[in-house]
């Protein structure tokens, strides 16, 4: 089956033999044609002077080598997730100590804090004690000074 190339429009079958040889060199020239340019390219990229694309090349190929290397010199890039669990366990052990370290004075703080509430309740309870004990010896007083005057009247009607 004969290829035909897009926009091409497809030749009418040769009537003669003649006309089918001039078709046939018309192909011929075309791929000749093609061939020739083609080599002629060809010859272009191999005469061309790819030294200072080279270069280029090159350069950029140490510029990358000079960031990696730069990067490899950073501390991030060579944590390993271990390292910065590692990290940071520290970290929370020493803020957990400050924190802890707080707690404690704050309870030692709180129990001496009860501590003297605990002897300032038993001082106010002796106080309260001795205002009692005076209150009911004050009262006895009494008590015995009225019983003695209302003895010193009848002993003194009796008498007298």
């Amino acid at each position: 089956m004969r290829e035909i190339a897009v926009g091409q429009q497809p030749e009418p079958p040769p009537d003669d033999a003649a006309a089918a040889f001039e078709a046939m060199r018309r192909q011929l020239a075309l791929l000749t044609s093609a061939v020739e340019g083609f080599a002629a390219r060809q010859e272009a990229i191999a005469a061309r002077d790819y030294a200072p694309d080279l270069a280029r090349l090159i350069k950029a190929q140490g510029q990358v080598h000079e960031a990696i290397n730069e990067l490899n010199r950073r501390p991030g890039v060579s944590l390993t997730p271990k390292d910065i669990a590692e990290q940071i366990d520290a970290a929370a052990v020493t803020n957990r100590l400050a924190d802890h370290t707080a707690l404690v004075e704050a309870a030692h703080g709180q129990a001496e804090a009860a501590r003297r509430l605990d002897a300032m309740i038993g001082r106010l309870r002796t106080d309260q004690q001795q205002r009692d004990a005076l209150a009911w010896a004050w009262l006895a007083g009494m008590v015995t000074v009225m019983v003695l005057v209302i003895l010193a009247q009848v002993v003194g009607m009796r008498v007298g």
